[in-house]
């Protein structure tokens, strides 16, 4: 499966920003920064640990 690394990044940063300044998780911030040097791989495991699923992000 080959995914849209950029796409699943922007939103998987954009997620971590919401959950900083509207839920005040601080961890949030640390997880951004992995987010932002992660490979392709450590996106995924992010992903899914997020619970977003990475079908979504599916490319051809």
């Amino acid at each position: 499966m080959k995914i849209d690394t950029d796409k699943l990044r922007e939103d998987l940063l954009e997620e971590s920003r919401g959950a900083f300044y509207v839920g005040h998780f601080g961890g949030a911030m640390a997880e951004a920064s992995e987010i932002k040097t992660a490979s392709t791989e450590k996106l995924a495991e992010i992903a899914r640990r997020n619970r977003v699923s990475l079908s979504d992000y599916e490319t051809d």
